[in-house]
């Protein structure tokens, strides 16, 4: 199974109309915006929709977030997932196969779980950032469009983070290469309150098939 179908469940996230050009201050806001979250603890709902905006299916769950480099996202029934990080490895376990697949920290470059978690070293090299307000939409809310600025090379053809007008991370989206959307809504969110770093080690129950990418 690809990450990218395995990450935030079924895809990650994004739609829109991505500018050429990225401005030195909408990279540096980005940056400090994210860099912001030492930690991040959220409700999440997911929702995945096809080109035609049709929706496929709706998730919901918990996710949280320990810079530098540490992530855990949970789906809850009936598609359950859980999805781990350290910063060095990356599982995905899926109870329903009991199986899980490990990556290495490799393989998390271009992805969204890397810029989640803390690894800002590329951002500006290898993605196009632009912002833009909607007054229309979240109030205000201002939104961070990213693209790839090599294709070829990464998991996905666009993505989106959106902060509320008090510079909370609200939601994120992802247009995979093949048009689908999926679409995050966080809600009941916990800035820079303490985790428990034990959450982002995960130790396969008995039985669990594990099965390394790559090897």
């Amino acid at each position: 199974m690809a990450l990218k179908n395995t990450f935030f469940t079924a895809a990650i996230l994004l739609s829109g109309l991505f500018c050429s050009v990225s401005r030195a201050d909408d990279v540096a806001d980005l940056s400090a915006k994210l860099q912001a979250l030492n930690t991040f603890s959220a409700h999440f709902e997911q929702r995945l929709l096809d080109d035609s905006g049709t929706e496929l299916q709706k998730t919901e769950g918990l996710v949280k977030v320990s810079n530098p480099g540490r992530f855990f996202w949970q789906v809850e029934p009936p598609f359950e997932q859980t999805v781990v990080t350290d910063g060095e490895q990356l599982w995905v376990y899926d109870p329903d196969m009991e199986q899980v697949t490990v990556y290495s920290k490799q393989q998390l470059a271009s992805t969204p779980a890397q810029l989640l978690s803390g690894d800002f070293a590329e951002l500006a090299k290898t993605y196009t950032i632009t912002a833009s307000i909607n007054a229309s939409i979240n109030k205000g809310a201002l939104t961070y469009r990213m693209a790839p600025k090599n294709e070829q090379t990464s998991n996905f053809s666009g993505l989106e983070f959106v902060f509320d007008k008090k510079d909370r991370l609200a939601g994120m989206t992802l247009e995979d290469k093949l048009g689908q959307r999926t679409v995050v809504t966080f809600s009941k969110r916990q800035l820079n309150k303490p985790i428990d770093a034990t959450i982002f080690s995960f130790k396969p129950p008995a039985g669990t098939d594990v099965i390394h990418s790559g090897s």
